[in-house]
C-alpha cells in the first residue's frame, strides 16, 4: 500500500506499508498433524502388541519365536513371480507341540518348563496347588507332590495311589509330555518307622515312585524318557524340615536340563 505525503518544502514522500496476511508460522500448514497422528497410531500398535504378548501362553510364544526365526521373504521356496507378494509357507512346528518346536534349539529353558507345570497346576490342580512345589535348580526343574493326611496322594502305608494322587500324576504328565527332557522319579517318606521288619520305608518309597512312573507313562510320557526311578526313604528331607516332618512323604519328579546331560557325560 502506498501513501503520498507532503514534506516541509512541499516535496512529496512515498511511504510503503507491507501487510503480512499469513500470520505467525503459516508456512508450516498441517504437516505436524499428520506426524502426530502417525506417532499416536504407532504407540497404539506397540501397546496392543505388548498386551497380546502378555496374554500368550508359553506354548504360543515358543511357536511364534520359531516361526519368525525361520521365516524369510527371500527363500527360494517362498518366492513368487510377483516380488511384492513373495512369502514362505510357515514352518511346520508353528502348529505343533512344544516338543516339536525345540527340535532345532534343544531342550526348552528351565523357566519355560516351570511355567508349563505351573500353568497346569493353576488350571487343573487348583484344589491341591498348596501341596505341589515347583523349583528350578542347577540340573533342571524339580516338582514335589506332597502327601497330606486330609488330602493323601497314597493311602497310609500303601504304595497304591488315591484317586487324587492319580489325578495329580496324570495332570503333571500331560503338562510335560510334549517336551523331551529326561525324567527321574523319586519316592520319599518321613522317618517314622514302617510297621514290619521285612517291608521298610525304603521299599515303600521305591514302590510309590514306581506307581508314579506307571501313571506318567499312561498319561503319554515316553518310557524312554524315564532315566531313573528311586526310593530314598527319609534320607533326603525337604529343606527346612526335619526327617520326621509329614511333608517329607512325597513324590519328586525331576526334569533334567542340558546341564545335567553334560554332567552325565563327564
Amino acid at each position: 500500500m502506498q501513501k503520498s505525503e507532503k514534506g516541509d518544502k512541499g516535496e512529496k514522500k512515498v511511504v510503503i506499508k507491507k501487510i503480512n496476511k499469513g500470520g505467525h508460522g503459516g508456512h508450516h500448514g498441517g504437516a505436524w498433524k499428520v506426524a502426530y497422528a502417525d506417532f499416536v497410531t504407532g504407540m497404539m500398535a506397540f501397546f496392543l502388541l505388548m498386551w497380546l504378548i502378555s496374554m500368550s501362553s508359553p506354548d504360543q510364544k515358543n511357536h511364534l519365536a520359531g516361526y519368525f526365526k525361520e521365516f524369510s521373504l527371500f527363500s527360494d521356496s517362498g518366492m513368487s513371480d510377483n516380488p511384492s507378494t513373495s512369502t514362505k509357507i510357515p514352518p511346520e512346528h508353528l502348529s505343533a507341540t512344544v516338543g516339536d518346536s525345540t527340535k532345532d534349539s534343544g531342550l526348552p529353558s528351565d523357566e519355560e518348563v516351570a511355567s508349563m507345570v505351573n500353568e497346569a497346576i493353576e488350571k487343573k490342580l487348583q484344589e491341591i496347588k498348596d501341596q505341589i512345589i515347583v523349583e528350578i535348580f542347577d540340573q533342571g526343574v524339580r516338582i514335589e507332590a506332597l502327601n497330606r493326611d486330609n488330602k493323601p496322594l497314597f493311602d497310609s502305608g500303601s504304595s497304591s495311589p488315591t484317586a487324587l494322587g492319580r489325578k495329580v500324576m496324570t495332570e503333571l504328565g500331560l503338562a510335560v509330555k510334549g517336551i523331551k527332557n529326561q525324567i527321574a522319579i523319586e519316592g520319599h517318606t518321613d522317618a517314622v518307622k514302617y510297621s514290619g521288619d521285612k517291608y521298610t520305608n525304603w521299599e515303600l518309597a521305591t514302590d510309590r515312585a514306581s506307581a508314579a512312573r506307571r501313571i506318567l507313562n499312561d498319561s503319554g510320557i515316553n518310557p524312554d524318557r524315564i532315566e531313573r526311578v528311586s526310593g530314598f526313604a527319609s534320607s533326603k528331607p525337604l529343606k527346612d524340615t526335619d526327617a520326621y516332618d509329614p511333608k517329607n512323604r512325597r513324590i519328586s519328579i525331576i526334569l533334567y536340563n542340558e546341564n545335567a546331560a553334560d554332567l552325565k557325560k563327564e
